[in-house]
């Protein structure tokens, strides 16, 4: 039985367990189980029943990108779980986004999954500024360059060794780092509760969607590996393509821009994306996006990209932050640029241009 790549494949549900079934079932299960060999043979009946072809057979190339879906940000008892307003966001998203890859892999040539990585000692996270008092910062917390300059917050001098430089260059890096921000127009800098810790369980990819990845590699015969993002302890590292400050005060280089890896998505006939959160590393990414393609002058290519809106979501913790209008606007000025906003469960051929760039 031959199908076509924008055609919804027959007993897509048996590729997750029963325990997946429902949103507020096994997607909400942090510790479910990837059988491997169970997904292996899964894959190999549905490639010989609807005689599907190696991905690099295709002529049109299509991309799913899925930023930093993983387990720190994906379950309530995650360190810093992405809830949404509704409380369910990264839940319901991940839901969508397994589904989506299980009803339409032959249409996916490759799945881009980035792990949001870190070590404890950064410039975000808590233990690396201390309160005039000596105590660490609190997670959750903002700092602005005024406040470096002032003496309410200073550099842990254990992080500078870590990092491998001087307590006062690095007081001078943050208060250059935060002014950066600033004159941007960006949010400050803000200091995250612990996530992504290398090695750790939350720095994996959750289940639902490392079931989905593997199925379409073995489906589709090609390895989709992961990228790793987030390890320079200088600077925040929100999108897969750059960091979010380039050079320090005195011009030293933090980390660079992944021109070859923008190049070679933008090279896809058709990019998808979804993933966590919407308000930073998944905005952070499509804007990285947009601005090279008005660097190269090619802002006609923003039509190709489809952005999933119902497998995103926003951080929001209760009573502390809710970054939602930031996505928001984000989202709404991508869709200006000219980037698709569809949502998983429309039919393929009710998304603007798709059949066009496919051939069908």
């Amino acid at each position: 039985m031959k199908v076509n790549r924008w055609q919804e494949l027959e007993n897509w549900q048996s590729l997750l367990p029963s325990s997946c079934a429902e949103t507020d079932g096994g997607f909400a299960d942090p510790y479910l189980r990837v059988n491997v060999p169970d997904i292996q043979k899964y894959a190999e009946k549905q490639r010989q029943r609807y005689g599907i072809l190696p991905a690099n057979s295709d002529n049109c190339r299509v991309l799913l990108i899925g930023v930093d879906i993983q387990n720190c940000f994906s379950y309530p008892i995650g360190s810093l779980y992405v809830a949404g307003r509704d409380g369910l966001g990264a839940i319901t998203a991940n839901f969508n986004f397994s589904r989506f890859v299980a009803r339409y892999p032959q249409l996916i040539d490759r799945i881009l999954c980035s792990m949001d990585t870190h070590e404890i000692m950064q410039i975000f996270f808590p233990s690396a500024h201390l309160r005039a008092d000596g105590s660490s910062a609190a997670a959750n917390t903002d700092i602005s360059a005024e406040e470096y300059e002032l003496g309410a917050y200073c550099p842990n001098v254990e992080f500078a060794k870590s990092a491998g430089v001087n307590i006062d260059w690095l007081k001078m890096h943050v208060i250059h780092y935060c002014r950066t921000l600033e004159t941007a127009g960006k949010p400050k800098l803000h200091l995250w509760p612990f996530h992504g810790l290398q090695g750790g369980w939350g720095q994996e990819l959750a289940a639902p969607i490392e079931i989905a990845k593997l199925y379409h590699s073995f489906l589709r015969q090609t390895d989709n590996r992961p990228l790793i993002k987030g390890l320079d302890p200088l600077t925040e590292f929100y999108s897969i393509f750059e960091p979010e400050v380039l050079q320090s005060f005195d011009g030293r280089e933090l980390a660079a821009r992944n021109l070859p890896l923008m190049h070679e998505v933008l090279d896809y006939d058709v990019i998808i994306a979804g993933g966590l959160a919407s308000s930073h590393c998944f905005r952070e990414t499509i804007q990285s996006l947009l601005k090279r393609l008005r660097e190269i002058g090619s802002t006609e290519l923003a039509k190709k990209i489809y952005i999933l809106d119902d497998c995103i979501a926003p951080v929001v913790i209760p009573g502390v932050i809710d970054f939602t209008d930031l996505a928001e606007s984000a989202l709404a000025e991508f869709q200006e640029a000219g980037m698709n906003r569809v949502k998983s469960t429309d039919p393929l051929e009710s998304w603007p241009g798709l059949m066009d760039i496919l051939g069908g």
